[in-house]
């Protein structure tokens, strides 16, 4: 395992990574993330104008769109280096590339280096496209997510292809079939959302080994069952 991935946690089969949805959206999410002591803290970041803005609402002019809720911007954008800069030692993210700006994964590529030089981290995208700009960055991992059964149809295509070092799947679309088959051509197959234990409960059983959650609780509960292992496998395959 490369020695740049020291900060990202050890992976097995018996070792399911914790990923805090959205805990990488504030600085304070990002303390509380980091001190329940997750493997991951996800961030969503969109390029607008060369910066790169920290927040998973879309932008509508002056306003922000999330879901089917408008509102206005509630004070200056969260910018990606804010966030880096507060990230406790030891904590790693996944950055969740967002929107259509061509230079997005170029972006963050940059910023990442700039702030944590030589440390691990997971980015991932329903734009594939944008993942591109990670094939030779030695510290990422890259993970393809799927939010449709088109993209799904997809996926299994380019995983025919060459396997890929994760995949994030929406939780609706997974069953014991479909994640024995993803997790022969991906080391990670995670899936998101998992709201609550019951969907924890059965995400697992379904063979996963990777839960995005935005509840600390029920992610406490996954660490918890955790069963220790002296075998790394965190570099499997590349990205």
């Amino acid at each position: 395992m490369p020695a740049s991935f020291s900060a990202l946690p050890d992976l097995a089969p018996d070792h399911p990574l914790a990923i805090a949805h959205r805990h990488g959206n504030l600085v304070d999410l990002v303390t509380l993330g980091a001190a329940a002591g997750v493997d991951l803290l996800e961030m969503d970041v969109y390029a607008h104008q060369g910066r790169l803005e920290v927040r998973h609402a879309r932008r509508v002019g002056p306003w922000l769109l999330e879901g089917w809720r408008l509102h206005r911007w509630g004070g200056p954008p969260l910018h990606l280096e804010d966030v880096l800069t507060s990230l406790p030692a030891g904590s790693a993210v996944m950055v969740d590339l967002k929107g259509r700006s061509a230079d997005t994964g170029a972006l963050v590529a940059s910023a990442m280096a700039a702030a944590l030089p030589g440390r691990g981290y997971a980015v991932c995208s329903r734009n594939w496209g944008l993942l591109a700009a990670f094939a030779a960055v030695p510290e990422a991992r890259v993970v393809w997510s799927v939010g449709s059964r088109r993209e799904l149809r997809r996926l299994l295509r380019k995983l025919g292809e060459a396997p890929v070092w994760g995949v994030s799947v929406r939780r609706q679309l997974l069953d014991r079939t479909l994640v024995g088959r993803l997790r022969e051509r991906a080391h990670v197959v995670m899936a998101w959302h998992v709201e609550d234990t019951r969907r924890l409960e059965e995400v697992l059983a379904l063979g996963v080994n990777g839960v995005i959650c935005e509840d600390l609780e029920v992610l406490r509960t996954l660490m918890g069952r955790r069963v220790s292992t002296d075998s790394p496998h965190l570099g499997m395959h590349g990205g």
